[in-house]
């Protein structure tokens, strides 16, 4: 099966909090690319196609983001949501840029 995704990602463990408004949820993202994330959880109360606010915990500060929810994973092994980002400023695309060069270079190293 081919792969879908359009951009480079990166395997964190970054603690985010997740707002719609439906629900909130804590929780961990398991991976980044300059596109979205995908957020491990127990409880996934949203559906696909929900507007979110997302508060993501870089080792540089925390970025406030806001997308929607496109792929929702109920396995007990990989519980949680696929997130695509909407419109991002430039600091904060320039901080998860930098997170993520940095966090690419030191995998290699």
């Amino acid at each position: 099966m081919a792969e879908k995704r359009g951009a480079h990602r990166i395997r964190v463990h970054l603690r985010a909090s997740y707002r719609s408004s439906r629900t909130a949820i804590e929780g961990w993202v398991s991976d980044l690319s300059r596109h979205g994330l995908f957020l491990r959880t127990e409880s996934v109360d949203d559906e696909r196609g929900h507007d979110i606010k997302l508060h993501l915990d870089l080792p540089g500060g925390a970025v406030a983001l806001e997308g929607e929810v496109v792929r929702i994973d109920t396995t007990p092994a990989a519980s949680g949501m696929a997130i695509r980002f909407g419109a991002i400023g430039e600091d904060t695309r320039r901080q998860l840029a930098n997170f993520m060069i940095e966090r690419s270079y030191h995998a290699l190293h």
